[in-house]
C-alpha cells in the first residue's frame, strides 16, 4: 500500500469540474457528480445537505417561517424578529429573497 490510488489527482479533477460547472459548461455538473460517486462524494441533494441535521423537523421550521411571514404582513416586526432569533438559536439560518424564505443549518 505504498500508493494512495491517486486520490489527490482525483480531487484535483473534481475541483476542475466544479469550476467548469460553476462557469456553466454543459454537462460538467453531471460529470462532477458521477465522478464524485467513485470516491463516495457529492451524492446528497444540495438542499438536503445545506439543511443538514437540525433539531427541529422541517415541517416545524416551515410552520415557523409561515408564522414569521404572517407577522411581517401584520407589520409585527418584533414577532418576526423573535422567530428569526429563536430559529437561529436552534442552528437554523433564514435567508429572505423576493422568491420567499429559505432555511439552512448554521
Amino acid at each position: 500500500m505504498d500508493d494512495d490510488f491517486g486520490t489527490s489527482d482525483a480531487i484535483a479533477v473534481l475541483h476542475e469540474l466544479a469550476n467548469d460547472a460553476f462557469h456553466g459548461r454543459a454537462g460538467a455538473a453531471t460529470e462532477l457528480r458521477a465522478l464524485g460517486s467513485v470516491l463516495g462524494l457529492l451524492q446528497r441533494d444540495p438542499e438536503a445537505f445545506l439543511q443538514g441535521h437540525v433539531s427541529l423537523p422541517p415541517a416545524e421550521i416551515e410552520r415557523l417561517i409561515a408564522e414569521r411571514d404572517a407577522a411581517k404582513r401584520r407589520k409585527d416586526y418584533k414577532a418576526a424578529d423573535d422567530i428569526r432569533k429563536d430559529l437561529l438559536d436552534k442552528g437554523i439560518v433564514l435567508e429572505d429573497s423576493p422568491a420567499g424564505t429559505k432555511w439552512r443549518r448554521r
